[in-house]
């Protein structure tokens, strides 16, 4: 099943998840609040971030978010990773958690999270796996982490098979070991979706001789490349090696109007822009476009 067919079938069986429009425009407030204080303390830490994917999108074409979109991603180099994580903590004392790749027990996700405490947002897809009291799904933004790209072939060509392998352990690993028991339900529903999601639990059940951490854990070591190159790229999936970025994309940001606030995204923007989205001024008809749809939200 492709991507767009679960997209297709989950908005026709999911509605009763949908939030609503009114939930959309606190919800979107509330992210942009805390994009707001990481832009304060990467300022004064002399952190480098910058906007990411469908954020810088919706930053430079209509400056503020994608009218149809409801999160905010940004890059932040790995080696900033932990000063970013320091530094926000101290400045909001008991304001935030920040999740970082491997180091929660239950925690598929290979991107970081810094999430607004007592606050909940659980997506369908995780919303079987027993989330510890310190890491809960917070309502927050994604940080998604920038490594160096070998320039190697072989190198390269191998790196990015573990990654398709850590990535894929990972993922389906959770769906064997912590179902969503919303996709179960559905499962009941439509024969074609059952296909998919027993495929995924039965690959998780293959790869579950590992925990969900370790095979996180080793995606990163995989991808943690120090040495300085010509190409970089957040590497959280099994595609994101054929989304190579100059480095020298982000060796100077600026100042762009985005909502009410300023944020910080690449001088060079639409070089980044072409090669993450091609024709990234062209707008998606309504079909192509992502629906709201969340397990639990908690403001």
């Amino acid at each position: 099943m492709g991507l767009q067919a679960q997209k297709i079938i989950l908005n026709q069986y999911l509605q009763e998840y949908a939030i609503s429009q009114q939930q959309i425009d606190r919800f979107k407030k509330t992210i942009l609040s805390i994009l707001k204080d990481v832009h304060e303390v990467c300022v004064k830490n002399d952190i480098f971030y910058c906007c990411a994917f469908g954020t810088m999108l919706g930053a430079v074409r209509h400056h503020g978010f994608i009218p149809w979109d409801d999160d905010i991603d940004i890059y932040v180099k790995r080696n900033d990773l932990e000063l970013l994580k320091t530094k926000l903590l101290e400045t909001f004392p008991n304001k935030y958690t920040v999740s970082i790749p491997g180091q929660t027990k239950h925690d598929p996700c290979r991107s970081a999270k810094i999430m607004l405490n007592n606050t909940e947002y659980r997506e369908i897809e995780y919303a079987g796996i027993p989330w510890p009291k310190k890491f809960w799904r917070g309502i927050g933004i994604d940080v998604f982490i920038l490594d160096n790209i070998p320039e190697n072939r072989f190198t390269m060509f191998f790196k990015k098979a573990i990654n398709s392998l850590t990535c894929t352990a990972a993922s389906c690993s959770m769906a064997y070991k912590y179902p969503s028991p919303v996709f179960l339900d559905l499962s009941k529903k439509n024969n074609e979706f059952k296909k998919f999601y027993r495929k995924r639990r039965f690959l998780g059940f293959i790869f579950s001789f590992l925990s969900i951490r370790t095979w996180v854990r080793l995606q990163r070591k995989n991808c943690n490349q120090k040495k300085p190159t010509e190409y970089m790229s957040t590497i959280v999936s099994v595609w994101s090696y054929n989304k190579k970025i100059p480095s020298e994309i982000f060796n100077e940001t600026i100042d762009w109007n985005f909502e009410d606030t300023v944020v910080k995204i690449p001088k060079h923007y639409q070089l980044y822009l072409e090669i993450v989205y091609k024709d990234w001024k062209k707008i998606p008809p309504e079909d192509k476009r992502d629906r709201h749809i969340v397990y639990d939200l908690k403001f």
